[in-house]
């Protein structure tokens, strides 16, 4: 009977570790003033700024996420 108990327990263990995976890789981008946790598939686009850092992430063929930061940008309330 402790065979059997100790089975189980190892194999709901194995099945809650398999399936808690997380089906969607993610990756560190890296801007220099601060770090993104992303989706694998976004990717960073380089803008060119006068007076501050911007940048963009490419979401997917349509959708680009801009950023703006510098001491003349609009504040984000």
């Amino acid at each position: 009977m402790k065979q059997f108990i100790k089975l189980s327990q190892i194999s709901a263990l194995t099945i809650l570790v398999v399936g808690c995976k997380d089906p969607s890789p993610t990756k560190t981008m890296d801007f220099g003033l601060f770090t993104l946790e992303a989706p694998y598939k976004w990717q960073q686009v380089k803008q060119n700024g006068i007076d501050s850092y911007v940048g963009a992430i490419a979401v997917d063929k349509r959708d680009t996420l801009y950023f703006d930061m510098g001491m003349y940008s609009n504040t984000v309330i």
